[in-house]
């Protein structure tokens, strides 16, 4: 319907080489209709939704690439000498590979960027701050029930800063439930995210994993503080929580999807991205991640009949201790941490 304006984007230059009028080529198939035709409609939702609210500070985790509404609002409030602040909700920074650099886009895309390691940042825009995704539930307690969650990825909603393989993805999740033994089969449950994105994995797993059972109506803290293992099949939110909150931790990554990029001096957290590339690696030695299906059913024969001995080893639990307090920093008077670092990020202005 659009083809015809949308062909004035793609416009060939000479001036341009020939892979760069590729990319200028893709742009009319690939920029979304929120940006073009549907602007306009995003506009009228944020000023309907937003309106009247002029905040001098304006934080968020997320919203700042997944909600263009929100975006919009808060650009107009930026040009009205609001303040703007992203960062972690509680992870460290990315270290993969195939979306390394997202980090760099994060702290650029604001004027202030919280992150949730507890580490000294010499970076004159980045604050520490708790990590706000774990402050509702550290007062939680396990009530431990015989059963192993295992956290599905949203990786396919991930397409707005890389192009990944979540088909392969599927495929090698599919290849882990097939190969587990019965005795720990009948114990696991499997949490899907919920926004899908058409991808419907639910019922590619109920068509390819018989009898697998799927848990989706509590909320993730539920299934979390009710699971004997918790295991995650991607380094992501999930994994940073249920380590925290010191619940029995694995997780399963595809070594060939999942490799640790390039780290140099020009990142605004590359040290910590330095720091994080050696932890995980320690993580990896302590039998916590594992990159391999093989080598994490070998972990099941060993180790789950005594799963809390092994997981409490004083020597497992420094380095969980360790890890957590560098990325998943938890206060215990967050509100105080939290109402500390926005003064001074209002002062600076």
């Amino acid at each position: 319907k659009n083809k015809n304006y949308r062909e004035i984007i793609s416009k060939k230059s000479n001036k341009l080489s020939e892979f760069e009028n590729y990319i200028l080529s893709t742009m009319q198939y690939f920029i979304p209709k929120s940006y073009l035709e549907n602007y306009k409609d995003v506009i009228d939702f944020s000023e309907t939704n937003y309106y009247g609210y002029r905040p001098k500070i304006i934080f968020s985790p997320n919203s700042w690439w997944v909600d263009h509404a929100f975006v919009h609002w808060a650009s107009v409030c930026r040009e009205g000498g609001s303040i703007t602040v992203s960062g972690h909700h509680s992870a460290g920074p990315i270290i993969l590979a195939r979306d390394i650099y997202f980090s760099e886009i994060e702290v650029s895309n604001t004027d202030y960027y919280l992150s949730s390691e507890n580490s000294n940042i010499n970076y004159g825009k980045i604050f520490n701050a708790p990590a706000n995704i774990l402050i509702k539930y550290q007062n939680n307690r396990r009530v431990v029930k015989d059963k192993i969650l295992y956290v599905f990825c949203n990786q396919a909603s991930y397409v707005n800063r890389v192009l990944e393989d979540y088909s392969g993805y599927i495929e090698f999740q599919i290849n882990f439930l097939n190969s587990v033994s019965q005795n720990i089969f009948k114990k696991l449950i499997g949490r899907i995210h919920r926004e899908e994105f058409g991808w419907n994995l639910e019922k590619i797993l109920e068509r390819r994993v018989k009898d697998l059972k799927i848990s989706n109506k509590n909320l993730f803290a539920v299934d979390l503080f009710e699971c004997k293992l918790c295991i995650h099949s991607y380094l992501g939110t999930t994994f940073y929580q249920s380590l925290s909150y010191n619940i029995p931790t694995l997780v399963l990554i595809d070594k060939d999807y999942n490799i640790i990029g390039n780290i140099d001096e020009t990142m605004t957290q590359h040290k910590m991205n330095l720091n994080l590339k050696d932890d995980i690696e320690a993580l990896k030695n302590a039998g916590i991640i594992h990159d391999s299906i093989e080598s994490i059913n070998k972990w099941f024969d060993n180790h789950y009949m005594m799963i809390e001995e092994w997981w409490n080893c004083e020597n497992r639990q420094k380095l969980i201790n360790s890890f957590c307090k560098k990325y998943s920093w938890v206060d215990a008077k967050p509100e105080n941490k939290w109402i500390n670092v926005l003064e001074q990020i209002n002062a600076k202005d």
